[in-house]
């Protein structure tokens, strides 16, 4: 019996990340869901099975700005969180957004791009 394994690779290149696929299916990395547990913590669900869980609120206590400030307050953050097109932002401007492999390696702090 022959088995398929499946192994994967995360590159990135000018700010896109995606998955190489030994079948040559190239997956671009999204993410699916994402949920609140509570605060500011944040479980982040991707295409590839990983969930990632990330604190937000050292980040924005520590990166003040008037686009996402309004976001400190807890009810703020959650209302407005939602996927686009396989990324995770606030406010309907994207007011706050990081780059997906911040939210793979749950370091808002890398720079990954």
């Amino acid at each position: 019996m022959k088995t398929n394994t499946i192994m994967a690779k995360i590159y990135y290149y000018g700010g896109i990340s995606f998955i190489f696929r030994t079948n040559d299916q190239v997956n671009y990395l999204k993410v699916i869901k994402a949920n609140v547990i509570s605060g500011h913590l944040v479980s982040i669900v991707f295409n590839d099975g990983k969930v990632s869980v990330i604190d937000f609120k050292p980040w924005l206590e520590t990166h003040h700005h008037e686009c996402w400030d309004y976001l400190l307050d807890e009810t703020e953050f959650k209302k407005n969180m939602y996927i686009d097109h396989g990324d995770l932002v606030w406010g309907k401007d994207w007011d706050l957004c990081f780059s997906i492999m911040n939210y793979y390696n749950a370091d808002l702090y890398g720079d990954y791009d």
